[in-house]
């Protein structure tokens, strides 16, 4: 399928937005592309995420609120890693559309490339920049960033509208948004399962969900046994049940294991899990915590005729998405 090298290609990236307060005094030296590169350098020296903050336009509202929790979340990522090279760069021709609705006019990106052992993956982070008052800053999307992501995906824009069932999803999903009011049910835009080179397998969802409650997501698994007899399994990881830090409109990467024709989910170990047996709650839940702390995901890889397997999200108060196709971009040997 065309959308098979996308999906591979969208995993091996860390694509990062990023976003947060305007300080407009302790921007004053910022009054230069390098001075921002500059300032970003010394945060990341530091591990400095307060410093980092200072450094983007902000804005105000409910979308500003968001953007500060996952501009924090992200570049305690980008902390992980060490820098190879900065790079600025031209805005892209697919980006032009939805950095109209960025807290300022977006003059470039500042592209960051990460040292990595992988000779076949390569790494980054974007950051888009513009100005203000003669200072420069990251810039984070405007308030009315998620409508037009919605209004994009819905009409086919982007990766994610290239796959089956998305564009009327998004559909239902911009009413829900344009409404006045909060809709509980999320709605899960698609669900991708891939493997990066010399990587772990990792299960990609992006989804909508205006009360920002969701916990988990189901695999159910239509499969014929050993017998020849048609058999459904279906299990429910509650892996954000302490890492739920989402947008309205979200997207989430879960690693997983690759299922074998008779493994099932530790049920015992995820109910330890939900009793939060083994999580450290002084120790803040970065990323890779989280991995660390998550009992294995099982997934298993679609095949035609064989094994189909939906994917759907469940929240804390029990409502459910509709179920989708998991789609595959691991290659069959």
């Amino acid at each position: 399928m065309q959308y098979t090298h996308r999906i591979l290609l969208i995993i091996s990236f860390w694509v990062i937005l990023v976003y947060s307060s305007c300080d407009r005094n302790a921007g004053e030296g910022r009054r230069s592309f390098k001075s921002l590169v500059k300032e970003y350098k010394d945060a990341h020296a530091r591990k400095d995420v307060d410093a980092f903050l200072q450094l983007v336009y902000f804005g105000n509202g409910y979308v500003s609120e968001m953007n500060l929790r996952e501009t924090k979340v992200s570049f305690e990522r980008d902390l992980e890693q060490d820098i190879k090279r900065i790079t600025r760069a031209r805005i892209e021709r697919e980006d032009r559309d939805r950095v109209k609705y960025y807290t300022l006019k977006a003059l470039g990106s500042m592209k960051v490339e990460w040292v990595t052992n992988d000779k076949n993956t390569q790494f980054y982070s974007y950051y888009f920049f513009g100005k203000f008052e003669g200072i420069y800053y990251f810039l984070v999307p405007g308030p009315r960033f998620i409508e037009e992501e919605l209004k994009s995906l819905s009409e086919g824009g982007g990766i994610g509208g290239k796959f089956p069932g998305v564009g009327q999803r998004a559909k239902l999903a911009l009413s829900k948004w344009r409404s006045k009011n909060v809709d509980p049910e999320p709605i899960l835009f698609w669900a991708v399962l891939g493997q990066p080179v010399e990587r772990p397998a990792v299960l990609w969802l992006s989804f909508f969900d205006e009360d920002r409650d969701v916990i988990g997501f189901g695999v159910e698994e239509h499969y014929v046994d050993a017998n020849g007899t048609s058999q459904v399994r279906l299990e429910e990881y509650p892996v954000f049940a302490y890492r739920n830090l989402f947008d309205v409109d979200a997207a989430r990467i879960v690693p997983v294991d690759i299922r074998d024709a008779d493994q099932q989910a530790d049920k015992e170990r995820w109910h330890s899990y939900m009793k939060g047996e083994g999580i450290d709650v002084n120790i803040p839940m970065s990323r890779e915590y989280w991995e660390e702390t998550l009992p294995s995901v099982l997934v298993s890889v679609p095949k035609p005729n064989t094994i189909e397997v939906n994917v759907y999200l469940y929240d804390r108060a029990g409502h459910k998405s509709e179920p989708v196709k998991l789609l595959s971009g691991i290659r069959e040997d």
